[in-house]
């Protein structure tokens, strides 16, 4: 068999740092993933919750609904 080690003793400190720094950037990403998941969810509700309250305000009737924003005045024909 080979007992030599798989990493020589004077690199292991090398080898350390690098697994943490690696372990440190995948930790960042995870973090910002569940932060950029959270966001979508967020705004993914908030447009189920309005469409629901529409659905809502339609099966209501119109009677229900907000009267609708006065039409502006037709302007008057040219007459000669």
């Amino acid at each position: 068999m080979n007992d030599k080690p798989l990493i020589d003793t004077p690199n292991l400190p090398t080898w350390t740092v690098g697994a943490f720094i690696l372990a440190l950037l995948a930790l960042v990403i995870a973090f910002a993933s569940l932060y950029r998941t959270n966001i979508v969810a967020v705004g993914t509700q908030a447009e189920v919750l309005m469409l629901s309250h529409r659905i809502e305000a339609m099966k209501a009737g119109p009677a229900a609904q907000q009267p609708a924003a006065p039409a502006a005045p037709a302007a008057p024909a040219a007459t000669k």
